[in-house]
């Protein structure tokens, strides 16, 4: 007796194999409910192209801030939110941004998570005498908000932005 399997080929495992995967990926997407959409935005001059949408927040309240901005003010726009920036006494670089607000977190402070916020030396906000980061964690519905909060509250920079095609 020889015994061979037939049905499904033996070539086919591997295509089976990339088939149930991809389901599985499909599947997870599905319940995750992510959105993973990049978008184009333009702030005055400057062009961003097929940024997350964390980043398009970033760059635009980046652009508003050295147009003259106060981050305060910019705060005060997202009223559903706690704080869109970590805040710490003194005009510093991002190592010692990083220093300063884990001691602020563990002396009763908010809590201070760095990969949560925009806090490498280039991302960070000056004034006031405060360094400012800005908040990564902008998911769900209210990052259109922000946007469209952000377009209206300040029409003078031209702030556009689109589903990157």
């Amino acid at each position: 007796m020889d015994v061979q399997q037939i049905i499904p080929l033996p070539e086919a495992a591997h295509y089976q194999v990339q088939v149930r995967e991809k389901a599985q990926k499909d599947r997870a997407a599905r319940i995750s409910g992510a959105d993973f959409t990049r978008f184009d935005v333009q702030i005055e001059d400057e062009v961003y192209k097929s940024v997350w949408k964390r980043n398009a927040l970033f760059y635009i309240c980046k652009r508003l801030c050295k147009g003259g901005i106060n981050p305060d003010e910019i705060d005060a726009l997202f009223t559903w939110r706690n704080n869109a920036w970590y805040v710490v006494d003194g005009t510093i670089d991002g190592k010692a941004f990083e220093i300063a607000a884990l001691q602020k977190a563990s002396s009763g402070g908010p809590r201070f998570d760095q990969p949560r916020w925009f806090c490498e030396d280039e991302e960070l906000f000056h004034a006031n005498g405060k360094t400012y980061a800005f908040s990564k964690m902008w998911g769900g519905k209210n990052w259109h908000r922000a946007m469209e909060l952000l377009k209206a509250q300040y029409p003078q920079f031209n702030i556009q932005y689109s589903p990157t095609s």
